[in-house]
């Protein structure tokens, strides 16, 4: 079985909880709370610059020139594509795109970024792949699953943002490449990078359901609020 696909495998508990959340499952509804919206945006957007850092990073551990070409494309891609998703959740609640990018990291976010840096900056390629593949894997899972909503109602308010990671969109060749380059590297892993690796990927399962959970609830940093 290929290392990826173990991954997968072992993340379906995880992914189906993500899917089945209360904030995922209002996008498909189109219902989710305008303050939940506009947290997830001011939250995302400061999570996509510190995410196109670690892209950064694995270029530079990158030989041959096509990888480069790919990660590079990413950072591309979320700086003029992945806006038009938090345009259309800015439009649903009615709320201006440009208010929103907060200074500071909520908790989950924060960690999420640490998590996934840490691997960028002292793991291997494989580890950093692993720590960051979760975020576009269960995305373009969460698109496929909300796809069939826009089929039924062309009118449907989040239809760009579900458009923008339902296969055959952007997302799907992203993440199949990225979980390619899992299985490359692997073949060339020891058993303690493979174990490292595996960890990386169930940690980022588990941080984007946080993630989904924290911005629903709005659940920020309680005391350095007063300094900010």
């Amino acid at each position: 079985m290929p290392f990826s696909q173990s991954l997968t495998d072992q993340a379906q508990s995880a992914l189906a909880q993500i899917i089945a959340h209360p904030f995922v499952q209002g996008i498909g509804r189109g219902d989710v709370p305008k303050e939940a919206l506009a947290f997830y945006v001011g939250q995302d957007t400061h999570y996509i610059r510190a995410f196109i850092d670690v892209y950064a990073h694995c270029i530079a551990k990158c030989d041959a020139d096509e990888d480069i070409a790919f990660f590079k494309d990413h950072i591309d891609y979320m700086l003029y594509h992945e806006s038009s998703a938090h345009k259309n959740f800015c439009d649903v609640a009615g709320i201006a795109y440009d208010a929103h990018g907060e200074k500071v990291l909520a908790p989950y976010y924060d960690l999420y970024v640490l998590h996934v840096m840490r691997q960028a900056r002292c793991g291997t390629l494989l580890e950093t792949l692993c720590a960051l593949t979760p975020c576009i894997w269960t995305y373009w899972q969460i698109g496929r699953a909300l796809y069939p909503r826009v089929l039924e109602n062309p009118q449907h308010p989040f239809r760009r943002w579900i458009e923008l990671y339902a296969e055959p969109q952007s997302e799907a060749p992203i993440a199949q490449t990225l979980l390619a380059y899992i299985d490359r590297e692997a073949e060339k892993a020891s058993r303690a990078q493979l174990d490292n690796a595996r960890l990386c990927f169930m940690k980022s399962c588990e941080l984007e359901w946080q993630c989904w959970e924290m911005c629903y609830y709005r659940r920020d940093w309680k005391f350095l609020r007063d300094i900010l």
